[in-house]
């Protein structure tokens, strides 16, 4: 994965992907560490709270028990692929709200239209840098926290739990 910011005003930039990501609750699941470090330490960098999971089904747990604004899944995982993930996320009440980026070395076009009419907003192809990372983020974000009603906590108890 590449993490480099384009030149030119870098100090710009990173106030505001700072400004724009800050306190955002973002789930990592990606199979390769070295992608989910990546992400994380950029996406903290940016003010981010950032939780990573390794396999599908951990990721599925993880997304019912942090609340994350935003699932950034790969695909092709042992224990979970990410296309299994992202239909259970869309099927469950308690998590059928999170915003869904796909971030894969996949190009297949049949999935991708399948993935994005389930509800994924996003789909990047790997290698990324980390400004169209930040950039395809925030206007998920943005859309999260227009969603939110003012005063209520983003947190709601494991046992509200609705599958189905």
């Amino acid at each position: 994965m590449r993490l480099s910011i384009k030149r030119g005003n870098r100090a710009a930039q990173r106030a505001s992907a700072k400004s724009d990501l800050q306190g955002v609750r973002v789930l990592c699941i990606d199979d390769d560490p070295d992608v989910c470090r990546a992400i994380e330490m950029r996406l903290r960098d940016c003010g981010a709270d950032v939780t990573c999971a390794y396999f599908g089904t951990q990721g599925l747990w993880l997304a019912m028990t942090k609340n994350p604004d935003v699932v950034i899944t790969d695909i092709g995982m042992p224990s979970g692929r990410g296309d299994y993930v992202i239909e259970c996320l869309k099927r469950n009440s308690r998590t059928s709200g999170i915003r869904l980026l796909v971030l894969s070395g996949r190009k297949d076009a049949a999935l991708r239209h399948r993935l994005l009419s389930l509800g994924v907003e996003q789909w990047l192809t790997k290698p990324i840098r980390d400004d169209d990372l930040i950039a395809a983020l925030r206007p998920l974000v943005r859309r999260t926290r227009a969603a939110r009603p003012p005063g209520r906590a983003n947190e709601e108890p494991i046992d509200s739990c609705v599958t189905g």
